[in-house]
């Protein structure tokens, strides 16, 4: 979930993420309310790269998302399934051609429906979509759905709940600020991360906030990070517990790190059950209020990083 102030940063993001994605040759879908408005398209296609040429190439599909937002206001989410179809035989096209398989979609209906506070049909097309990300997952389809939501609105009081409802069904969640630390008060942090977009949110996120991440994706690299005589340390050290899959392998870093750096701190992110995990952590030694389970916004994370350092 991608929470912002207004429409120019939220077009902003998706002219980064779309970027990105094509330069990683990825099949990207923007999914956008505005995209009937031929001036809204005009002025997002020539900040996107190469952008009829992605076009023509089908790298880049282009979908009029204000019909799909109507049908979704009246709880028909027939338009949407026919989408998925279409998305799934695309990807499996390109993967058949030798391309990437992995597909980005920006999609704008279930933030627009918060934006005009419909709610209830907000939470039943995004739980729709995580029911649809966890059927990709299950056939080994790599797809990410980056859904935009206006913060201005979800952070009025009345709204938190449905915030919070419509959170629980993403991975992660991202706030877009403007504000900045300076880089001389950057915060060393190193990440071990497996997938390759948590990264990139990372990454992105963390140097708005004057934090200098360096990420790797498994316990070897981090390992020669953290150890070498040469690196000059991290303030932070943040492991995630699905490491090749297993919680074990995480705890085994953590235990190897605080006993050779019993003073570093560990924060712990996780999908799995908190009871599950905060007790084998808090026996490491690794503060409880240091488990964060997703979706959790980062925006706290990066709270928790400045204010344990001061």
């Amino acid at each position: 979930m991608l929470l912002y102030n207004n429409q120019g940063e939220c077009d902003s993001a998706a002219i980064c993420s779309l970027n990105e994605g094509l330069k990683a040759g990825q099949l990207c879908i923007y999914a956008s309310v505005f995209n009937g408005d031929k001036s809204h398209l005009s002025r997002i296609s020539s900040k996107i790269t190469n952008y009829l040429e992605n076009i023509e190439k089908g790298n880049l599909v282009i979908v009029d998302f204000l019909p799909f937002y109507e049908s979704a206001k009246a709880s028909n989410l027939a338009p949407f399934k026919q989408l998925k179809e279409r998305i799934e035989e695309l990807l499996h096209k390109r993967i058949s051609e030798g391309k990437a398989d992995k597909a980005l979609i920006f999609a704008e209906a279930a933030g627009f429906l918060s934006e005009h506070c419909h709610f209830d049909k907000s939470i039943e097309l995004e739980s729709w979509w995580n029911d649809a990300h966890f059927e990709w997952l299950k056939n080994k389809l790599n797809i990410t759905v980056i859904c935009p939501h206006p913060i201005t609105v979800l952070n009025e009081e009345s709204n938190l709940s449905a915030k919070n409802q419509i959170g629980n069904v993403h991975s992660l969640t991202l706030e877009l600020q403007k504000c900045r630390i300076r880089d001389n008060n950057a915060l060393r942090v190193l990440i071990v991360e497996p997938e390759k977009d948590i990264q990139k949110v990372y990454r992105a996120y963390l140097a708005s906030g004057g934090v200098d991440a360096v990420i790797v994706d498994d316990i070897r690299k981090c390992s020669e990070l953290l150890f070498s005589p040469s690196d000059e340390g991290f303030e932070v050290v943040i492991i995630d517990t699905h490491l090749q899959n297993s919680i074990s392998y995480a705890i085994e870093l953590a235990k190897t790190i605080k006993n050779s750096i019993p003073d570093q701190r560990i924060i712990i992110t996780t999908t799995s059950p908190l009871t599950e995990v905060r007790s084998k952590m808090t026996s490491l030694g690794i503060a409880k209020e240091d488990v964060f389970v997703k979706p959790f916004a980062l925006s706290m994370l990066l709270s928790s990083i400045q204010a344990r350092m001061h």
